[in-house]
């Protein structure tokens, strides 16, 4: 008899997949710079590869003007940053895309991922959601 082997599907050692984190977010947000989420703890190795916004309500008033930005551990990544303003902000449905994500991108699964908002000039109104493709490794 020969050996049979084990299936790639069933083989052990970690995988990659990929997964998006949507985190709804108000633009009204009253404070100059905030953590929306704070301090998510995955439970998997991964990176984030990605960040976009697709507006929700737009901001139709007023000229608001804000960034919304990721911290591994409280340290900023490298690129991922998406800049709101109210002319980007309108139509519903618009989609913008994060700067590119060139580091300070992998975390642990012990680690922890936050959501900053920091606004020059706040929004009146509006809402969207904010984003995230990670690949995981499980």
């Amino acid at each position: 008899m020969g050996t049979i082997g084990i299936p790639a599907q069933f083989a052990t050692g970690k995988r990659t997949y990929y997964t998006t984190w949507v985190f709804n977010v108000l633009q009204n947000n009253t404070g100059a710079t905030a953590d929306l989420v704070t301090q998510i703890t995955p439970n998997f190795d991964g990176k984030i590869i990605k960040t976009y916004w697709v507006q929700g309500t737009p901001a139709s008033t007023g000229a608001g003007s804000a960034t919304l930005n990721l911290e591994i551990n409280g340290v900023n990544l490298s690129g991922g940053v998406v800049t709101l303003t109210k002319a980007t902000c309108t139509p519903a449905g618009k989609l913008l895309t994060g700067t590119v994500v060139t580091g300070g991108n992998s975390f642990s699964k012990g680690d922890t991922v936050s959501v900053e908002y920091t606004h020059s000039v706040a929004f009146p109104e509006g809402n969207g959601n904010l984003f995230v493709l990670v690949a995981g490794q499980w």
